[in-house]
């Protein structure tokens, strides 16, 4: 037993430090490229690049829905499936694409964004038109985290490397930002889609031959009900960019994004952690899913958070003039707030894999739809107030309310010592 445990945690360790690589690369890279912006065009087009960056978050999960979540847990749970599983989830994720792509853009054209943003945001749109070509979750399911860190990290690489050459030749941002990132989309694709050839034989589609629960996941129903909890999270944690852009100015946008960048900074590295636990998590047997055996983590993620954050929040100014420059020095505020929801973000985030690796999509949905409202409307009533600084009380609430649904939502009893007229695994 002690043995098995050890071969796990140092599965995991691998695995989060081979993600650390691609995913390091990756965010360094990313704040890079804000820090060539904020200093080089100024606070007004990284207000621009933040809408952006937003709005290209929105397309990449209408082109996921639910279907590289999905897929990644069901080829971890089914390793000899790969080539079914790809079929399915692939052909949802490109009709997917030729919806949300042309959405976004018309959002971009005629949507509550400041004029100076249009060109940018539209061209953004377009792309991340090649994202519905990769196949890092089939990577991911597979457990191929050095390939699937290697491609994560070109999104960011080749992006940075083609806006350096634009800004050297002085080309105009408004089209150099989205074409480099267009660049890295389409880079990180290819890559993904090489690296799953040589890793996996495909052979014929043979339906018959599938599992009832294949047959099950890979439905619509399945894909769009784990989408819709995705994007109740991608709502809770970005619609303020969105909002901020639709009641205030690109200076607002700018500042706020500068400090929640800070935030997610420190999130990448936890997230390495969770992306390389949700295989693993998929793996454990219905009979052992129950929140009790989780407490102990719970306490020592919350725990593992509030120091980074405490002095993130002392530091605050220094941290981000250091960085963006004195311009941005009026997001010190917003950067103090912000960093309060870290340890909040380490255990709700934790809750949502778990959620998620069990097949308890609804749950996840649920909770992030409630916390996606109080995020909403406090945004409403707080922006026009407050403008960023509103926007940074917002996360921060809404984060406590996510908090306590997450918790609750749990499964904190085995489906053993349920009541037998409950004991059902959600799909």
């Amino acid at each position: 037993m002690l043995k098995e445990k050890l071969r796990n945690l140092m599965g995991v360790a691998a695995g989060s430090a081979l993600l650390a690589i691609g995913e390091g690369s990756a965010r360094i890279c990313t704040m890079l490229t804000l820090i060539l912006v904020s200093r080089k065009f100024g606070v007004s087009t990284l207000g621009s690049l933040a809408l952006a960056q937003t709005m290209a978050i929105y397309i990449a999960l209408g082109i996921d829905a639910g279907a590289r979540h999905i897929g990644a847990r069901l080829i971890a749970a089914w390793p000899d499936k790969v080539t079914p599983v790809l079929q399915r989830m692939q052909a949802k994720r490109k009709l997917l694409a030729l919806i949300a792509v042309p959405l976004g853009l018309i959002y971009a054209i005629a949507g509550p964004i400041p004029q100076d943003a249009r060109l940018m945001v539209s061209l953004y749109a377009l792309a991340v038109a090649p994202y519905c070509l990769s196949l890092d979750w089939v990577l991911w399911g597979a457990k191929r985290y050095g390939s699937l860190s290697m491609s994560r990290a070109l999104v960011s690489v080749l992006s940075l490397a083609a806006l350096v050459l634009a800004v050297f030749f002085g080309a105009d941002p408004r089209w150099a930002i989205p074409v480099a990132a267009g660049i890295g989309y389409a880079g990180s694709a290819a890559y993904s889609r090489w690296q799953t050839g040589r890793t996996f034989q495909q052979g014929p589609d043979r339906a018959t031959a599938l599992p009832p629960d294949i047959v099950t996941d890979t439905r619509w129903k399945a894909v769009l009900v784990l989408g819709a909890a995705l994007a109740c999270n991608q709502a809770f944690n970005n619609i303020d960019s969105l909002l901020l852009g639709a009641l205030t100015n690109l200076q607002q946008v700018g500042l706020y994004n500068s400090a929640y960048r800070l935030l997610t900074a420190l999130l990448g590295v936890y997230y390495l952690l969770t992306t390389s636990l949700y295989p693993r998590i998929a793996e454990v047997s219905p009979e052992n899913r129950s929140g009790k055996k989780l407490r102990s983590y719970l306490v020592g993620l919350f725990l593992a958070g509030t120091l980074p954050a405490l002095l993130v929040m002392h530091f605050s100014r220094k941290i981000i003039v250091g960085i963006y420059g004195q311009n941005f020095a009026q997001g010190a505020p917003m950067v103090a707030i912000l960093i309060l929801a870290l340890p909040l973000d380490f255990v709700t985030s934790f809750c949502g894999v778990t959620l998620v690796a069990w097949g308890m999509s609804r749950r996840v949905l649920i909770a992030t739809a409630s916390a996606a409202a109080v995020n909403i409307g406090a945004n409403f009533y707080l922006i026009p107030r407050y403008g960023g600084l509103g926007a940074s009380w917002a996360t921060l609430i809404s984060y406590m309310v996510l908090l306590v649904i997450m918790l609750a939502m749990l499964p904190w009893q085995t489906p053993a010592s349920r009541p037998s007229a409950v004991v059902k695994i959600e799909s």
